[in-house]
């Protein structure tokens, strides 16, 4: 219930943009009755809103009248919304005052996509990197030191996201890398909370995760899987669609196309994995790419059967992992 100012006094309120429901008038000269009247039912809108606050932060009023730096009803708002600190790079988290419980939403790093290998005969595509697991826990601040130190996984070293201090740690594991191609034979995607597809020709295996990748087949990589639904460790859990991963490189020559990288995890907003190279039948082949969105696995590089270019393509990078820390004061 809240009361509408300007049905309440419509001779006593003007209307403005800022205010919808009426603004609050002076008179035109002393007990003219053109000005907004202060009496009972505003004033007790006004009250009942802010003991509402209160209540439902479960903050006691103290009986004395808030101020600049001790203000009981802004220690209630900000007790409702809580405090969120995200790290997009390497840093440190400090325990807001007054924290009850603290949420910890984490993804590992996405792994690399295999290398594509040359061969006048036998050309393979690299499989695509598996993205990074999500991780999400709660913890009673009261367990937790006042800072903590994060650092984010990459997908050149250590993949894990690491959220640590006193005797606490909270991690998320990385995907793993796609596998390199042989002579003869396609990578093998990585593993992750969505898997990366298998490299062309002679089809790789997809790799395990919460959706695995597809299977490679001649010339075509295979695609990525799909993100996971919801958080979770090492497997779909509801809650929201999964994206899609990237689709295998595709080469018309059977070179072998590159297979495509796992999905980057919802919690880190990331769009699609990313697609593998394909592969060359004039040229050389093309590298995978790297992945898109936070912990999404790179896509394999293609294979090359050209004689004058003598390597296959790069595996794309993965992306580097995600953070984001929340807590509330009741």
């Amino acid at each position: 219930m809240a009361l509408i100012p300007s049905s309440r006094y419509p001779a006593q309120t003007d209307a403005a943009a800022g205010y919808p429901q009426g603004k609050a008038r002076n008179a035109g000269t002393f007990q003219d009755g053109t000005g907004t009247p202060l009496e009972r039912d505003w004033i007790n809108d006004l009250w009942g809103f802010l003991q509402s606050l209160l209540d439902e932060a479960g903050v006691t009023p103290s009986g004395t009248p808030d101020e600049v730096g001790a203000s009981q009803h802004l220690q209630a708002v900000q007790s409702l919304i809580g405090d969120a600190q995200e790290f997009t790079s390497n840093g440190t988290w400090t325990k807001p005052s007054g924290a009850v419980w603290v949420e910890f939403m984490l993804v590992g790093a996405g792994g690399k996509g295999g290398n594509g290998v040359w061969g006048e005969v036998a050309p393979r595509g690299g499989g695509g990197g598996g993205a990074g697991y999500p991780f999400r826990c709660v913890l009673p601040a009261s367990v937790l030191p006042s800072t903590m130190t994060v650092t984010l996984g990459t997908s050149t070293g250590t993949k894990q996201t690491v959220v640590s201090g006193g005797n606490i740690t909270v991690r998320a594991e990385g995907g793993s890398d796609g596998q390199n191609a042989t002579v003869g034979n396609a990578g093998n995607g990585g593993a992750g909370s969505s898997g990366g597809g298998g490299g062309g020709t002679l089809g790789g295996n997809g790799g395990a995760g919460g959706s695995a990748g597809s299977d490679g087949s001649n010339g075509v990589g295979g695609g990525g899987g799909e993100g996971d639904g919801g958080l979770g460790t090492r497997a779909a859990h509801g809650g929201g669609a999964g994206r899609p991963g990237g689709a295998g490189g595709v080469d018309p020559g059977d070179d072998g196309g590159g297979g495509g990288g796992g999905a980057g995890s919802p919690i880190g907003l990331g769009p699609a994995g990313t697609n593998g190279g394909a592969g060359s039948g004039s040229g050389g082949a093309p590298g995978g790419t790297a992945g898109t969105g936070y912990g999404a696995g790179g896509g394999g590089g293609g294979g090359s059967g050209t004689p004058s270019s003598g390597t296959g393509g790069t595996g794309g990078a993965g992306v580097q992992g995600y953070a984001l820390i929340r807590s509330r004061r009741s």
